[in-house]
Parts: C-alpha cells; sequence; structure tokens
C-alpha cells in the first residue's frame, strides 16, 4: 500500500492561489474561521511529509514562526538553502514526481501534502501522483493572479470523485479523489 498524496491549498473563488504579487495576504482580510483552523489541525495530524516549492518556502518563512514542527517539509528548489532553515525542512533539486515517488514507496501510513506552489502543484498533477484534492474556495474575487495549476496546458484530463463538500463561513471546502 503507497501513502496518499494530498493537493490541499486555498484559492480564490475565481481560481487564484495568490494576487499579482504573488501574496496570499488577501486571506488575511476574511474573518477567522475556528471550525476550519480545526478541521486543519486535524487534517494535518494525519500528514507526514510536506512537499512545497522555493517561493513557497519563502513565504511561509516570512510569516514568522515555523507553522510545520515535527513534519518532514521537502523543498523543491535549485537554490542554495538557508543557514537558518528549520531543522525538518530539507532542501531538494528534483522534479516533484521524483521526490514524491520515492517519498510514497516509503513504508509509512501518513500522509503527503503537497503544499504548492502553483509549478509544483500542476506537476504533481500532471504526473498523476495526487490522490485527493482538498481546494478550499475563499469567497473572494481577485481578478486576476496566480492560477492554481501554473504551467498546466496541454494536460490531460483527470476524472474526478466528489468526496464531499463542507461549508466554514466565509470558505467552501471540496474534496474531491482522483478515479481508477
Amino acid at each position: 500500500m503507497s501513502r496518499r498524496v494530498v493537493l490541499a491549498l486555498a484559492t480564490s473563488a475565481d481560481g487564484f492561489i495568490a494576487d499579482t504579487a504573488g501574496s496570499v495576504d488577501w486571506l488575511n482580510a476574511l474573518p477567522p474561521e475556528p471550525e476550519l483552523e480545526a478541521a486543519f489541525a486535524a487534517f494535518m495530524a494525519g500528514m507526514g511529509d510536506l512537499v512545497m516549492g522555493r517561493r513557497t518556502y519563502d513565504q511561509v518563512r516570512g510569516f514568522g514562526v515555523w507553522p510545520y514542527v515535527g513534519k518532514r517539509c521537502w523543498v523543491l528548489t535549485s537554490r542554495p538553502p538557508d543557514a537558518d532553515k528549520p531543522a525538518d525542512v530539507t532542501f531538494v533539486n528534483a522534479p516533484a514526481a521524483d521526490t514524491i515517488a520515492r517519498l510514497k514507496s516509503e513504508r509509512d501510513d501518513a500522509g503527503i501534502w503537497v503544499v504548492g506552489g502553483a509549478v509544483v502543484a500542476a506537476s504533481s498533477h500532471q504526473a498523476g501522483l495526487i490522490d485527493q484534492y482538498i481546494i478550499t474556495v475563499a469567497l473572494v474575487l481577485l481578478g486576476a493572479g496566480l492560477p492554481m495549476f501554473s504551467g498546466a496546458a496541454g494536460n490531460a484530463p483527470h476524472a474526478l470523485e466528489l468526496l464531499g463538500v463542507r461549508h466554514f463561513g466565509s470558505f467552501v471546502e471540496p474534496r474531491y479523489a482522483k478515479r481508477g
């Protein structure tokens, strides 16, 4: 049995994961949703590894305290690692598909969270590595920005099965599984 790979991210209602400057600060304009925060904590409890791109890593580091203590985090980048990176963070100069395939082969029950950004999400999606999609839609329109799957042009369609939809105030969260 291989490990479950989950792409979980927040988007605007018009499908952008960041604004035109690459920021997710627009999420802070929405009211806090304690039920969503509790659902995220439960989700995180089931994850063992996180995979993200360097821009996502840099943005998370800019928030202050590293929120993923105790989770192995793989940052896909060709740039050198930070001298002060968190202990559980490993910088990898390899494609998302190679890194995720290696993690999936490990004997572990914990899931693998593809955090983002758009290039990592797109390449993982294109390689057919995502087992489940959790798309938390913020009920706000940005009008422009970074689309969820940057660089996904020419990708073959992936049939999905709707697992359910949850509502958290200013957020709607459909959950999908890959068919087949």
